[in-house]
């Protein structure tokens, strides 16, 4: 067992519900004869800076306990060293978690991030920034951005996403944006959204969003031809059931990508989060920086 662990835990420090979510932690981990520092990530604090400063303290397995947006910042600061990081999948879809067989029950996330075995996964950076899952811009930024608005307004997480589907089509602006990789440059196309993940996408209705692997050293682009809102709704349908064909979508791999977004500031979304990023947006792959805890193999 690591000799020094820490636990980044977000879960609205301060509150009740964090507070017991601590203490169960807490509980979990003695259970397991392990001694774990759990340092709570208040809202507006930054889980990077606080995996950086359990680096230095020593840390030698850091476990990210939240939802992607949390572990994504976690493996910001992991990624390249020596270090281990785990996953506790406490958000509300744990994509990352998912795709690498991690148990969604508390207690069997605790025991695989404390006795599992270590692997090395990708990681995709844009702009010095590391993302887990995907990045994408054009449509899913302004989402993302109205969603959270309506929940500080006061609304309930899927009532302010229904809400902030309905705004963003119907404020629809397509994208202008160009995509160079080390095998093609191309002019600069309307599109809803151009999508970066890091590793290959399932476009398959009873496998759509997954991954089958997470260490092939390579991005994949997925980007929409030129449509107006009732094509768009269209081609979504036909994505979720399997009706769509390749030639309708424009996708490539490869280990790294330039997208000029047609303007020097643009919303750019990673793993759930949004930031304000410089165009062009430099993607890159970072094969296997990433040790992670999964469940152990049969």
């Amino acid at each position: 067992m690591h000799k020094k662990i820490t636990c980044i835990l977000n879960a609205g420090a301060g509150s009740g519900a964090a507070a017991a979510k601590r203490a169960t932690l807490q509980e979990l981990f003695v259970r397991h004869g392990a001694e774990v520092n759990i340092v709570p990530a208040a809202r507006g604090a930054d889980p990077v800076a606080l995996a950086k400063a359990a680096l230095r303290a020593g840390a030698s397995l850091i476990i990210a306990a939240g939802g992607d947006g949390t572990v994504s910042a976690v493996a910001g600061a992991v990624a390249g060293s020596d270090a281990v990081m785990a996953v506790l999948p406490l958000g509300t879809l744990n994509h990352f978690a998912k795709d690498l067989g991690i148990p969604l029950d508390l207690p069997d996330a605790v025991a695989t991030a404390l006795e599992g075995e270590v692997v090395q996964v990708d990681v995709g950076e844009v702009n010095g920034r590391v993302f887990v899952n995907n990045s994408s811009l054009g449509l899913y930024p302004g989402l993302v951005l109205h969603r959270e608005a309506l929940q500080r307004a006061g609304h309930g997480k899927w009532t302010a996403f229904a809400r902030a589907v309905l705004y963003v089509l119907w404020r629809y602006r397509p994208l202008r944006a160009s995509v160079a990789s080390t095998e093609a440059t191309d002019s600069a196309l309307t599109t809803p959204f151009v999508f970066i993940g890091n590793n290959r996408y399932d476009l398959d209705p009873k496998h759509l969003g997954e991954r089958a692997s997470l260490d092939a050293g390579m991005l994949w682009m997925c980007r929409a031809p030129e449509v107006d809102r009732s094509q768009l709704l269209r081609l979504a349908w036909q994505v979720l059931s399997g009706h769509h064909q390749d030639a309708e979508l424009e996708q490539r791999e490869g280990p790294q990508f330039q997208v000029h977004a047609g303007k020097r500031r643009v919303h750019v979304a990673t793993d759930g989060e949004v930031a304000h990023m410089t165009s062009p947006l430099c993607y890159r792959i970072r094969p296997r920086a990433l040790r992670v805890v999964v469940p152990r193999r049969a």
